[in-house]
């Protein structure tokens, strides 16, 4: 079929050997239509029901007021990560 040289002289700019595209964050959103209000969760990985919403939770309360009607909150997910903190703490319990 194609072979590496023939990539090579259709698209010499763009071929790369073992080109791997990583995306720093994946959008996790929330829409709560009752409240007309959007959560997007910006995480490594997709993330479960439940850790989307305490991560909501946490956020809101950090912030002490709740958004406004028609309001789109964007929340990076390394700020409430647990595991960071349990590995953390692990970390510096052994040393």
């Amino acid at each position: 079929m194609w072979d590496e040289s023939s990539l090579k002289e259709l698209h010499p700019l763009t071929f790369r050997k073992n080109l791997l595209i990583k995306t720093e964050a994946i959008e996790n959103v929330v829409v709560d239509e009752a409240n007309n209000r959007t959560y997007v969760i910006m995480a490594a990985r997709t993330l479960t029901d439940g850790e989307l919403y305490r991560i909501i939770r946490l956020e809101l309360l950090g912030r002490g007021h709740s958004l406004s009607a028609g309001e789109k909150l964007v929340i990076s997910a390394s700020k409430w990560d647990k595991s960071k903190e349990t590995a953390g703490s692990a970390k510096a319990a052994r040393n």
